[in-house]
């Protein structure tokens, strides 16, 4: 399967698989931002995906990271 990825700025990171058995890649911010403790934010990553048909893109947290 071809999964279609757009660089949206000069800063942003392509995702990657961390290990060749990964299920999912891995996404980065393209930007610095500090979320007070009990606090939202939406977060830039800097490119943009194009799902195939019959399919679904999830972004999940990343272990204790995001509590």
């Amino acid at each position: 399967m071809e999964i279609k990825i757009k660089l949206l700025s000069s800063t942003a990171t392509l995702p990657i698989y961390a290990h060749a058995t990964d299920a999912g890649m891995d996404i980065y911010a393209d930007e610095i931002r500090t979320i007070e403790s009990q606090n939202r934010a939406l977060i830039k990553t800097g490119i943009s995906v194009a799902i195939p048909e019959g399919y679904v893109g999830l972004v999940w947290d990343k272990s204790g990271i995001a509590t």
